[in-house]
């Protein structure tokens, strides 16, 4: 025979199972976003560059978001295969590159920044050094960085090195010849370290590549909504100078790719 329960046990146990499933459903209502962690820029405890401008952007939002951090190459893949997800800071290009996926469906807000890649050498090194003067295996670069793939096979010969810091001290040792490292991550770092204008750059010959940073999304209405309210406070930050002081002396603000980005590198 059945189990007879009073009926103020079972409206308390309907509650609760209400109250879950309105937990879950507020739960799914949130958007993941996969975080890049750059030691220079984000760390989701340096108080600096993207961290204040995350804690600038959802200041007023932060119930209709989830910041999962990785080191760059496994957040490329969590954001990949977490359909319905954003993340930052990214660029579509090099995302597809370093990630090798070109069918899927993604949406990308307003430019935040511009990051460049340049080629790192001792001050001792001409103003024309190219990457291609040098051996592949003495040429250095960021684990994870999706811009080297765009660099074609030479790229397979090159090292991938955890951090600015690291590369910065190799190339100082005489470790490496060169490293590719992206602007203005390396100037900070070098800044950390108190030594700016310890090495030479130049942007990467033949082609200045930079990639225009922003929020990228999986494409559904909920990233879409997102999307716009992060373009309008994008928007609102620029105008105000806001963006500028948060993001530091070293931040190229332009909203333009390089016209030649589209073609190879290695011509």
């Amino acid at each position: 025979m059945p189990a007879k329960f009073p009926k103020v046990t079972l409206l308390i146990a309907v509650a609760i199972v209400a109250i879950a499933n309105a937990q879950a459903v507020r739960g799914s209502d949130k958007v993941t976003i996969h975080l890049n962690l750059l030691p220079h820029r984000l760390t989701m405890e340096s108080g600096q560059q993207y961290d204040r401008l995350l804690a600038e952007m959802f200041k007023n939002d932060a119930s209709s978001v989830v910041f999962r951090p990785a080191p760059l190459k496994r957040a490329g893949r969590n954001f990949i295969r977490d359909v319905g997800s954003c993340s930052f800071p990214t660029n579509e290009r090099a995302l597809r590159a370093g990630q090798k996926v070109s069918d899927v469906r993604i949406i990308v807000s307003d430019p935040v920044d511009v990051a460049s890649m340049r080629l790192y050498t001792t001050q001792k090194a001409s103003a024309l050094t190219q990457v291609g003067d040098f051996l592949p295996e003495r040429v250095a670069y960021i684990r994870g960085s999706g811009a080297v793939a765009i660099l074609g096979s030479a790229a397979n010969g090159f090292m991938a090195i955890s951090s600015e810091k690291q590369l910065i001290q190799m190339l100082e040792l005489g470790r490496i010849d060169a490293f590719l490292g992206h602007h203005p991550d390396t100037a900070l770092a070098l800044n950390d370290l108190k030594r700016p204008g310890a090495l030479h750059v130049s942007p990467i010959p033949i082609k200045n590549l930079s990639f225009p940073i922003s929020f990228i999304c999986h494409e559904t209405d909920q990233t879409k909504a997102l999307l716009e309210r992060v373009n309008m406070r994008l928007e609102d930050m620029r105008s105000d100078g806001r963006l500028r002081e948060i993001l530091g002396q070293y931040a190229d603000l332009g909203t333009q790719e390089s016209p030649e980005e589209s073609g190879p590198l290695t011509d």
